[in-house]
């Protein structure tokens, strides 16, 4: 692997998960959508020789283990989403350490490799729950991708550190996703919604502002951003306000993509760490 410009290497990552189960009925099972959803993602980075990193929740990899293995049939980083997809503040310490053993150990024992790397879902590891960090580093986890550096309606950690930084008093690498900074606002650009709603050319800026501060942007998506199609397959009615907030802009989502990476120096969070001389220290507010 090459790369055009030691500043300019960035990370392209994917949450697996199923949209229903994840975001409307944790109750409910996996659908068959996310192994077609997750061949176009996987096509797409094929076309583009870009190698990336998947978050995959345990629950996909214990109902849809084909995805697991086609994933890695492909040559990707295969990292965990925890299990249920519930946020992490609606967890207890035993059950979210439960959560990552589970899942890392069906991923594991499907791949025969070590999982490194975890993403919460949603983001939903703040400022003040340091007791995540100590069940991920007790489970094996080097690396955490679950800050969202600036404060949204959901989530965030408008304290946290834009930069990629070793926390202090642990073991655990973490990865704030990309965040914008245009006169004094920070501006979410990174993946899933945010990718939905920018145009191409304020997206392609962006990249351009974050390598130029010296900071790799780090993309996210979901397999099922891929499909535009999906709320013809769900029989339950769905309100307009979530299809529209879910479901903007997933027809062009594909070629925003490929046109992103296409022109940009994309890697896998493993491959990333290993090009990389050590990250300073900062303490996680």
């Amino acid at each position: 692997m090459s790369f055009n410009n030691s500043y300019s290497i960035n990370i392209f990552s994917c949450d697996v998960e199923d949209w229903y189960q994840s975001s409307h009925d944790f109750s409910a099972s996996i659908s068959e959508r996310v192994y077609r959803n997750v061949s176009r993602c996987l096509e797409l980075l094929e076309m583009n020789a870009v190698r990336g990193t998947f978050f995959i929740q345990g629950l996909v990899a214990e109902q849809r283990p084909e995805v697991v293995r086609l994933i890695d049939s492909a040559g990707h980083e295969i990292a965990s989403h925890g299990f249920s997809h519930k946020p992490v503040f609606q967890l207890t310490r035993a059950q979210f350490r439960d959560e990552i053993i589970k899942t890392n150990e069906l991923l594991e024992n499907m791949i025969g490799k070590k999982v490194r790397g975890f993403r919460a879902p949603d983001f939903t590891i703040f400022n003040d729950m340091h007791f995540a960090f100590e069940v991920l580093e007790e489970c094996g986890i080097e690396y955490d991708s679950s800050m969202f550096p600036a404060r949204t309606g959901r989530y965030g950690n408008p304290g946290c550190h834009p930069g990629i930084f070793k926390i202090k008093g642990y073991n655990l690498i973490e990865f704030p996703v990309s965040i914008y900074f245009m006169w004094k606002l920070k501006i979410p650009v990174a993946g899933g919604g945010y990718i939905r709603l920018w145009p191409i050319r304020f997206l392609k800026k962006a990249i351009r502002s974050i390598n130029d501060e010296g900071r790799p942007f780090i993309m996210y998506c979901h397999p099922y951003e891929f499909d535009s199609n999906e709320w013809s397959a769900i029989l339950e009615k769905i309100p307009i306000s979530r299809k529209l907030h879910q479901g903007f802009g997933r027809k062009v989502f594909p070629i925003k993509i490929a046109k992103l990476i296409s022109k940009n120096n994309f890697c896998s969070f493993e491959d990333f760490i290993r090009l990389s001389k050590p990250f300073p220290e900062r303490v996680c507010p």
